[in-house]
């Protein structure tokens, strides 16, 4: 199946037609353009959200910044081999799942607030806490 989109404005009603082809059969759907780029943006702070996501659990499926993490965040030195291998798991897991949406609808209100949103190192905090949820359930 092919699906190929095609958008134009028709910028005085202030609408946006949207023609989907898939196969033969032609689809037309008529939004606002507030709503296209509303979803957009949405979108596009989602696509941030996972990258920055997915590159610090990256991270801590190297074994060294997991242990490091551990021994400087909770002073653990000794995290046996199988407990390492079932928080790699479930970060694995946390991979290959999509965004929670409830959990950073934060970040997601802040981006609609502003034109050009950027995540920025102050935010790290909600990408370490889903990974200190995991941890935790493995060291104490």
């Amino acid at each position: 199946m092919r699906l190929r989109s095609v958008f134009s404005y028709i910028c005085m009603a202030k609408t946006a037609e949207v023609k989907l082809n898939i196969g033969t059969v032609n689809y037309f759907i008529y939004m606002s353009i507030d709503t296209l780029t509303a979803r957009g943006q949405s979108m596009n702070i989602i696509d941030q959200i996972r990258e920055r996501r997915n590159d610090l659990i990256k991270d801590f499926l190297d074994e060294r910044t997991l242990i490091n993490y551990v021994s400087e965040q909770y002073k653990i030195t000794d995290l046996s081999p199988m407990k390492i291998q079932f928080i790699k798991n479930e970060l694995k897991d946390l991979l290959a799942s999509p965004v929670d949406a409830e959990f950073f609808k934060p970040l997601i209100d802040e981006s609609k607030k502003t034109d050009n949103f950027i995540l920025e190192d102050y935010h790290d905090k909600f990408f370490y806490q889903e990974i200190m949820f995991i941890i935790k359930n493995y060291i104490y």
